[in-house]
This record gives C-alpha cells, sequence and structure tokens, in this order.
C-alpha cells in the first residue's frame, strides 16, 4: 500500500530455479487437472456475484456478521512504505534516510546504495523507487524516464511496469505501460494514498471510497475491470496483481479480483491493522503483532503464525516480509528466513 509521505545482493542460483521450477509445477498441475486459468474470461466482466468462476473471480466484501461494531476506528493510512517486496526483491528503508536491497538485481534495480534523504520506497520487477523528502523521486533499474521530472510527490507506487505518484493536492500522475489502462489516473482529486497492481491502479479518497484504473487480464486482448464501487469507509488499499485489498476502519477486510490461490479469501478476518498483497497472496497485521497470511503457499510464503512484534508487512510472489518494531526483518517463502537477518534500524511506518 503507497500511502502519504514517511511511508537485498544477487539471488542465489538455487533460489531462482526453485521459484523457476515451483511456477512450472503449478501451471503443469492445473492443465492436468482441468484447473481455471488463474484469470477469468472477458465474458465474466459483469457485477462480482455474477461471475461465471466464481472460484477464481471473488467479491469478498466481508462477513457482515462479523462487523457489528466498529470498535478499532482506525484512520486513513497516513506512513510511507518502509519496506516493500516483489517476486525477486527486498527493499527497505533505514531510519537515517539510506536504502538496502537483496534478491535478485538483474537489473539494477538494486542500485539503491548511494540514495540518501528518502522517505519511501518500493519495488516491482525490475525497478526500484525511492520518494526523497523534497518531494522528488530516484529510481534504479528500468524507470519510464518521465518519474525523474516528477516533483511535490507524497507517495510513489508501482506496478509491473508503471509507476503511479501522488502529488500533495491529492492528484495523481503515473507513467509507464497504459495497455489496460492503469495510468488514466489524470481527473483523479482527493486521494489519499496509492497502490499499484500488474496492470491497476487504486487510489483511496478522503472519504474512504476507492477508484480504478486499469484490469486484470482475462486475455492478451481485453481486461476485466475491478469494481470497488460499494466499499466505504477503506483507510488502506494494497493491490496485487490481479486482486485488491482494502482494509476498513474497523479493522475488517474487503478483496476483490482474482481468488485462484484463495488470495480474497478474508471475510474472517478482524482486528487487522495494516495489509500487502502479493500476486498470489493477502497480508494481514494484527494489533498484538501477529501476521495472517491466504493465497499461495507453494514456498512457505504464508508460513507466518509464529510471527510476533510486527509492525508491518510487504508480500513478493515467492516470500513475505515482516518488519519488527526494533527496525529488524524477518522473512518467509523461497529465501528462506535469513536473508535479511543483518538489517537493522529499517525505519518504522
Amino acid at each position: 500500500m503507497k500511502t502519504k509521505r514517511d511511508l537485498c545482493h544477487l539471488l542465489p542460483v538455487s533460489a531462482l530455479l526453485i521459484a523457476l521450477l515451483l511456477s512450472l509445477a503449478s501451471c503443469s498441475a492445473s492443465k492436468e487437472s482441468g484447473g481455471s486459468e488463474p484469470v477469468t474470461t472477458a465474458e465474466n466482466a459483469g457485477e462480482p456475484a455474477s461471475v461465471e468462476n466464481e472460484d477464481n473471480m471473488a467479491a469478498d466484501t466481508g462477513n457482515e456478521d462479523n462487523m457489528a461494531a466498529d470498535t478499532m476506528n482506525l484512520s486513513i493510512r497516513s506512513g510511507g512504505l518502509t519496506i516493500d517486496a516483489d517476486e525477486g526483491s527486498i527493499i527497505g528503508l533505514r531510519s537515517d534516510g539510506t536504502v538496502v536491497a537483496e534478491g535478485d538485481g538483474v537489473a539494477g534495480q538494486h542500485a539503491v546504495s548511494d540514495w540518501t534523504d528518502i522517505v519511501a520506497v518500493d519495488t516491482e520487477k525490475y525497478i526500484s523507487i525511492g520518494l526523497r523528502s523534497d518531494g522528488t523521486v530516484a529510481a534504479a533499474g528500468d524507470w519510464p524516464d518521465e518519474v525523474l521530472g516528477w516533483t511535490d510527490i507524497e507517495a510513489v507506487a508501482m506496478g509491473d511496469w508503471h509507476v503511479v505518484g501522488l502529488h500533495s493536492d491529492g492528484t495523481v500522475v503515473a507513467a509507464g505501460d497504459n495497455k489496460a489502462g492503469e495510468c488514466d489516473v489524470s481527473d483523479w482529486t482527493d486521494i489519499v494514498a496509492i497502490s499499484a497492481g500488474g496492470d491497476h491502479t487504486v487510489g483511496l479518497r478522503s472519504d474512504g471510497t476507492v477508484l480504478n484504473a486499469g484490469g486484470v487480464a482475462a486475455d492478451p486482448s481485453s481486461f476485466v475491470k475491478f469494481n470497488m464501487e460499494d466499499w466505504q469507509n477503506v483507510v488502506a488499499v494494497a493491490a496485487g496483481d490481479n486482486h485488491t485489498v482494502g482494509l476498513r476502519s474497523d479493522g475488517t477486510v474487503v478483496a476483490w479480483g482474482d481468488n485462484y490461490f484463495g488470495q480474497c479469501d478474508v471475510s474472517d478476518w478482524a482486528d487487522i491493522v495494516a495489509i500487502a498483497a502479493s500476486g498470489t497472496n493477502t497480508v494481514g497485521v494484527r494489533p498484538d503483532g501477529t501476521v495472517v497470511a491466504v493465497g499461495d503457499n507453494r514456498a512457505g510464503q504464508c508460513d507466518v503464525s509464529g510471527w510476533t512484534d510486527i509492525v508491518a508487512v510487504a508480500a513478493g510472489n515467492f516470500h513475505t516480509v515482516g518488519l519488527r518494531s526494533d527496525g529488524t526483518v524477518v522473512t518467509a517463502g523461497v529465501y528462506g528466513e535469513d536473508i535479511c537477518s543483518d538489517w537493522t534500524d529499517i525505519k518504522l511506518p
């Protein structure tokens, strides 16, 4: 989730091979068993309740029986990302404004050691982005040239091939791939937080409602548009590749989009204070610092039930990252538990 201001080194060859093999095994198993593709067809682009394959495209608006009292009274998120993860990278912001990174930096997205005065970070595929305290943007890897000219930015977000920035006046700017309309945000106003998924961008308004640009790829030539028009009282948003998650002010969670791995099965979540989403997972933090996760667990990325003292989380396709209250980091998934074990003084949200 990319919100207002204040928001790892080469991947071992064995880890990369594991990730590739897991992905290939999943695709093969799906085809042999006659399973559905991860995204729906264009014919399923109606209201969420009328989607033909409800196992794969879900609109999980929460269990109203579990929402009797708005006891948590969370406010709209105003802090920025200090840790983030994608399928090949983990990035962290230190308290002194410098940045560290681990994972697969094949496109140069880990060339961040000289960054200073950074207040928020994000990473996706082949790009890392840093937001400076003066509202300008630093970038490493294969980035759109336009972002280096942005000013007065208070939050940054990244999809697979596009970058989004939130201005201090609540308007939004975007650059990069626009094949699904994910960069069509020039008319957005009154936005207080942004997030970006594979081919879509999500904006949270100050009144707790949500805007979306772009969609889920149903096939190479068409996209299913996201439908979050009925979401209310949302205080945080997190966009995965093909699904979006919203945190309500009462600590319950809503989700819409691809549910192939069960990443939208969040209707029974309660007392959640922070969320994150990857291509195939959704992660939530409870007030007591414990963590809950749903979705793909082929690499052990959902094995987070033993985590404690967590204040923020980030999700990649094959790994999950947790930030402890002492500024250290714990990980689960394809990288194991030790890839960021030497990180200290990571900035708290």
